[in-house]
C-alpha cells in the first residue's frame, strides 16, 4: 500500500508541482490550501496519513499554524515544515525535526519524503 500524504501549500504552482512528483513516486497525496482543512481531513480518515508536508510560502509560520502543525503530530502523523529564511527561527527544532529551507529543489523535497517515510 502506497504511503498518505497530506501536502499543504496555500499557492496552487507548488501545490500541483509537489503533487504530481509525488503521485508519480508512488505516493497517495491529498493537495490542499489550508492547515485547518489538512487537521479535519487527518482527523476524518480511517487510515492516517504518515506525513504531512506544509509549504508556508505566502504565509508566516505564526502561533496559529504552530498550534494546528502540533495537533497532527497528536494525530499520529508527522509534519515536514518548508519554510523561508525568515521562518527559520520561529519554531524549535527539537519539537519540529523535519524541516526544509527553501530555495530548494523537488527532487531534495522527494528524497526528503522518502527518507521518512519509507
Amino acid at each position: 500500500m502506497a504511503p498518505k500524504l497530506v501536502l499543504v501549500a496555500k499557492e496552487w504552482k507548488p501545490r500541483a508541482l509537489a503533487r504530481a512528483q509525488l503521485l508519480e513516486e508512488g505516493f497517495e497525496v491529498t493537495a490542499l490550501d489550508t492547515l485547518e482543512d489538512a487537521i479535519y481531513c487527518i482527523e476524518s480518515k480511517l487510515r492516517k496519513p504518515r506525513l504531512l508536508i506544509y509549504e508556508n510560502s505566502g504565509e508566516l509560520l505564526d502561533q496559529a499554524a504552530l498550534d494546528k502543525l502540533r495537533r497532527a503530530r497528536q494525530l499520529g502523523t508527522e509534519v515536514l515544515l518548508c519554510v523561508g529564511t525568515a521562518d527559520r527561527e520561529r519554531f524549535d527544532r527539537e519539537e519540529f525535526k523535519h524541516f526544509m529551507v527553501r530555495p530548494y529543489s523537488i527532487g531534495e523535497l522527494l528524497e526528503t519524503v522518502k527518507s521518512l517515510v519509507l
